[in-house]
């Protein structure tokens, strides 16, 4: 069997001296591992850096197995994160995130273009790659099958003044209708329901992370699982840096 993809660089684990196994998001055959055999050398080992993305070609006798990857460089993402040691958190978060909770070969076309997308804006200087990163999130949630209505007020429908999230539906609140319930919800930052809101603050941030985390955890909880390390190491080197 055989079939060519495009594909986001997940994980990247050495097996031998010169061969490596690949996990990949692809465009069309979701999340897919397979072998990169006797061509890897310290001259072309860039290439197969998690968050690179690639032109691939797979072939297997089955279906089913694991198969061999034959690799072309397409962009190299990798060199947005290196230099920043919080790029580089946000990167092995993002990475072994779907790593880890994505089922094997399921289709993921709208999560893999937000993936790339969210890729793209870590190049800019400021801190808004780290909106567009929590807006990843919801959206990972989604796919998980957990998404969060963020669209109108539960209580009253209203689509204005959306302040809070309720942690029992994962659906808005407005403030007026929050009332003397407010303290048992969960924050919802304005960037999350306004696009166009600039000069995001750290409370914001924080408000958009915790309300991410609180959804992950009680997702993953109910299947067993928790969050990786890496994403914990990323949010508490956000609470450390100066976004003001």
């Amino acid at each position: 069997m055989k079939w060519d993809d495009t594909g986001l660089i997940l994980s990247s684990r050495r097996h031998g001296d010169n061969s490596l196994i690949l996990s990949v998001l692809t465009l069309k055959h979701g999340k897919h591992s397979g072998f990169v055999r006797h061509k890897v050398t310290k001259k072309n080992s860039f290439i197969y850096e998690i968050g690179n993305v690639l032109d691939l070609t797979w072939t297997g006798r089955l279906e089913d197995q694991l198969g061999y990857y034959r690799c072309e460089l397409i962009k190299s993402y990798s060199y947005n994160f290196f230099d920043n040691p919080l790029n580089l958190l946000a990167l092995n978060s993002f990475c072994e995130m779907q790593n880890n909770f994505l089922p094997e070969r399921e289709s993921y076309k709208n999560l893999y273009r937000e993936s790339i997308n969210f890729l793209k804006i870590v190049n800019y200087n400021n801190f808004d790659w780290l909106c567009a990163y929590i807006r990843w999130e919801l959206k990972f949630l989604a796919e998980l099958g957990y998404g969060i209505d963020l669209t109108s007020c539960a209580v009253t429908g209203q689509k204005e003044d959306l302040s809070f999230v309720s942690p029992k539906t994962g659906r808005a609140i407005s403030a007026s209708a929050a009332g003397v319930w407010k303290k048992r919800l969960l924050a919802l930052p304005r960037f999350l329901v306004n696009s166009n809101i600039s000069n995001i603050d750290k409370n914001s941030i924080i408000d958009g992370i915790n309300l991410t985390s609180f959804f992950l955890k009680k997702h993953l909880s109910m299947l067993g699982l928790k969050l990786p390390g890496s994403r914990d190491r990323f949010i508490n080197e956000i609470h450390k840096i100066n976004l003001d």
